[in-house]
């Protein structure tokens, strides 16, 4: 019998794909710019960013100078490589023929590998990207939704991150340096500068401060540049939590590849002890509820020790009773400026805030 399940399996993987089957991008070649044919096995031992590209789209200014600027910094001194490949299947943004294309990238000054035009959903999709579909779907489904949607491969070929339009280049440091990009051995420069302003309540913006994740490791708050954020306290043994966390996600779910919002969860104490667990256990308890947003290591909200991200929140939008937090799960609306623009009780559940999050998309 044992034999006979192993002839079936064996059937059934002949009858796949070969982009079906493979568990690296090492396994795939494809055409560069001049139509030469390229194995990517020459980027074994590199992360890699893979990404769709389109010469007239309204994200590519932005996208092209932060990634040449990123090429620059990194590609001979981390092993960075970036592959672009144009496509016309939005909005019919990537007209042009290899040569046109080739001309574009040159008056951008781009060094990283450009291949040559495919697409990117449908049948006729190529199979890598076929393959980076269904190791990384996006939070509405497996297919590309727009140009510029960004896969990080680590030093192993394997995909592990993707990213929607929205998300800028540069802010892709922020998100996968001390993770993902395991082969840089030390921070990129522009990490080791980060802390919190002095003076909280004189920052500009929340783009002035850092915070350590639920594993530890310090983000810039700067990566959450040009999107709008809830930012909240959070814990796992209130009253509040099965819906807030529930409605989070779905929030998340709907909109964050969609228009780009982003929740920060800041998990706290302080209330009735309703959030005693490590860190691990934190995590443990977010993805149980399936948590794709941003977690953070547990702060203190309220307090001489609180977090310098929190005394600014309240600064910039205090409460009715006064600026101290009340209770868990009480929100801030950040605008693309990172600005707190709004504040909202733990009595608000997240999607009583859709229309209010739409004022600032």
């Amino acid at each position: 019998a044992a034999g006979k399940k192993k002839e079936v399996s064996k059937t059934q993987d002949a009858k796949k794909e070969p982009w079906q089957t493979a568990t690296s991008i090492y396994e795939f070649n494809v055409n560069n710019i001049k139509d030469e044919e390229v194995s990517l096995e020459k980027y074994r031992g590199n992360v890699c960013i893979i990404v769709n590209v389109a010469s007239k789209c309204g994200h590519t200014k932005s996208n092209y100078e932060q990634f040449v600027e990123l090429h620059e910094k990194y590609a001979e001194e981390k092993g960075l490589r970036i592959l672009a490949f144009p496509c016309n299947q939005f909005g019919g943004q990537e007209p042009g023929d290899s040569e046109k294309i080739c001309k574009f990238a040159e008056s951008r000054n781009v060094k990283f590998d450009m291949f040559k035009k495919i697409k990117v959903n449908g049948k006729d999709a190529h199979p890598l990207w076929k393959f980076l579909k269904e190791k990384i779907p996006g939070a509405k489904g497996k297919e590309i939704k727009w140009n510029f949607t960004k896969f990080i491969i680590n030093d192993e070929g394997i995909p592990v991150e993707r990213h929607q339009s929205s998300v800028k280049p540069l802010t892709l440091l922020f998100s996968v340096a001390t993770t993902v990009l395991r082969v840089f051995s030390t921070l990129p420069p522009v990490m080791t500068t980060m802390s919190n302003p002095e003076n909280p309540k004189a920052a500009k913006s929340i783009y002035e401060f850092s915070a350590k994740d639920i594993k530890g490791n310090e983000v810039s708050l700067e990566k959450y540049k040009d999107h709008v954020c809830i930012i909240v306290n959070v814990a796992s043994q209130c009253g509040y939590t099965e819906n807030n966390y529930a409605e989070l996600v779905d929030l998340y779910d709907e909109y964050a590849e969609k228009k780009g919002l982003r929740i920060l969860a800041f998990p706290c104490n302080q209330f009735a002890g309703q959030e005693p667990g490590t860190n691990e256990e934190i995590c443990q308890f977010a993805s149980a509820k399936n948590v794709k947003f941003d977690i953070f290591e547990k702060v203190n909200v309220n307090g001489n020790d609180a977090h310098p991200l929190w005394k600014y929140l309240k600064h910039k939008q205090g409460g009715t009773l006064g600026d101290f937090i009340k209770w868990n799960f009480t929100k801030f609306i950040i605008d693309k400026n990172g600005q707190p623009v709004e504040r909202h009780g733990p009595s608000t559940n997240p999607k009583d805030l859709v229309k209010t999050l739409a004022k600032y998309w």
